[in-house]
């Protein structure tokens, strides 16, 4: 999972860096400056404090378990329970028949910004 969150990381910053070439260089020139400098900060940096309670899982997309979205401390995950009917544990499928929606959307589709029952806005803690 660290190797993983590194590569989000190292991406992010890139993809930014991208956005700011003002220097009169080649634009590959620039891309490998960036990417030996943001390699030698990468190295200083240590998730290994990061708490897979609600990372390990988050990545997958398990076919056999319900489809919803859970908040999961703000790192978003899937449901870990399993498939009662229509994609969906006994649990969100009463939310879903209640609400016609579910919270925090199907983990299928991109997470929302705000809550789809209440609309309090989220702040998830990753961007993955």
């Amino acid at each position: 999972m660290e190797k993983y969150i590194e590569y989000v990381i190292k991406n992010d910053i890139l993809d930014e860096l991208k956005k700011h070439n003002i220097y009169d260089i080649d634009e590959s020139l620039y891309i490998e400056f960036c990417n030996s400098r943001v390699d030698i900060y990468m190295k200083q940096i240590n998730l290994s404090h990061i708490n897979n309670k609600y990372t390990s899982s988050k990545l997958f997309n398990n076919k056999n378990k319900c489809r919803a979205r859970i908040w999961a401390g703000g790192y978003c995950n899937q449901c870990s329970h399993n498939i009662i009917n229509d994609k969906l544990c006994q649990k969100h499928l009463n939310i879903y028949s209640k609400f016609n929606n579910l919270r925090y959307d199907f983990i299928d589709n991109p997470k929302p910004r705000n809550d789809l029952i209440s609309g309090k806005q989220l702040n998830w803690i990753n961007k993955i």
